[in-house]
């Protein structure tokens, strides 16, 4: 379920290699353990006691979960998703898929945004009152519509599923996908339809815990079909290590994993806050070309 590994390259530089398996963790997880580590690593160094603290259980968040499934909130959740997908979407996809069954195996693109488009877009966020993620998300949705000329698009999103202080200090497997269904209005302008989506969305967060595997096997029986909702994802990842808790030099990387469901995962990094934004994508081999 684990593996680390440390790797030195000289006296002064190195390397500590983790993979975890998603079963028992996620990317802020991810971020929680490297921001120990270092934490430790620092501390050590400069001949500072560790002091140990009790971490939340991940049990709790079970145990919730567990309420959750039995409460009157679930069937609420149940109904809203039951609703928004009582009409079957148009298929969204950037290509068009010969079979059901694809080959997962996948491949990253990795694109550098400068330093003055990430300021632009960080100044219109700021500007028009929305998150870098809706912009992104806005962005994605006028694409495929041109691209592909589809008014009813949907695509996956992943959610952090934390809902507390408690949970964001807990190590494990929370996060959770949900499908985003918007039709687009033509002749809006950006700006307007910016906060036609950012109204949608912070909607559909109130329905955020129902799990998607269960909208999927809901929909998939009203409608008769073996169709997936989506075939395009975003994700927005912003997990850091907490640099202010060390005075040592690092960089992260995150790695791909070279296998996914989707033909396309695009993913929006901003974990080291170095004034660019990094857009991986992660593309099905058999469905797309590295061009």
């Amino acid at each position: 379920l684990f593996y680390f590994a440390l790797i030195k390259f000289n006296e002064n530089e190195g390397v500590f290699y983790v993979k975890i398996h998603h079963i028992i963790s996620d990317a802020w997880s991810m971020g929680l353990v490297g921001s120990q580590i270092v934490e430790y690593y620092s501390k050590l160094k400069h001949g500072i006691k560790i002091t140990k603290t009790k971490k939340p259980s991940y049990v709790d968040f079970i145990e919730s979960e567990e309420d959750y499934r039995y409460s009157q909130k679930f069937e609420r959740d149940k109904g809203f998703w039951k609703q928004k997908f009582s009409t079957i979407p148009e298929v969204t996809g950037l290509v068009e898929r010969h079979s059901r069954y694809i080959n997962p195996h996948s491949k990253r693109n990795t694109y550098t945004l400068s330093t003055e488009l990430t300021v632009a877009i960080s100044h219109f966020c700021k500007e028009n009152g929305i998150s870098v993620y809706i912009f992104f998300l806005v962005v994605i949705f006028l694409y495929i519509y041109k691209a592909k000329n589809k008014k009813d698009i949907v695509i996956g999103t992943s959610i952090l599923n934390r809902s507390n202080a408690r949970e964001k200090e807990t190590a494990g497997m929370f996060i959770s996908t949900m499908p985003i269904r918007i039709s687009i209005i033509e002749d809006m302008a950006f700006e307007s339809f910016v906060h036609v989506v950012t109204k949608d969305f912070l909607e559909l967060l109130k329905y955020q815990k129902y799990p998607y595997e269960l909208i999927l096997k809901e929909f998939r029986e009203a409608h008769k079909t073996s169709d997936n909702l989506y075939d395009v994802l975003l994700s927005y990842q912003n997990s850091k290590f907490e640099k202010e808790a060390s005075i040592e030099k690092f960089k992260a990387r995150w790695h791909p994993y070279g296998y996914q469901p989707e033909s396309l995962n695009i993913h929006i990094n901003d974990r080291d806050d170095e004034g660019s934004y990094i857009i991986n994508l992660d593309y099905l081999t058999e469905l797309f070309s590295t061009k």
